[in-house]
């Protein structure tokens, strides 16, 4: 991942629905954003600038991908 990509972060209700998504510049913001919303968000998705998911929670739980931890690594 590249420090000046941009993402879109999307919070999902338990019924499906979800506000417009967030956009994110850059991996640090993603992090924010993951930080923040993850705890309280029924499902979090962050995609990157092709619409591909990078990330996935549900009820709090990591469920992609698999390594969490090399979303957090520096590049």
């Amino acid at each position: 991942m590249k420090a000046n990509e941009v993402f879109l972060g999307y919070c999902f209700q338990p019924d499906g629905t979800y506000p417009p998504p967030v956009r994110l510049n850059g991996i640090e913001a993603v992090r924010a954003y993951l930080r923040i919303q993850v705890p309280f968000q029924y499902q979090v998705k962050i995609c990157d600038e092709e619409d591909y998911c990078i990330f996935e929670s549900l009820e709090g739980k990591i469920v992609y991908p698999n390594l969490p931890q090399a979303l957090w690594r520096h590049s």
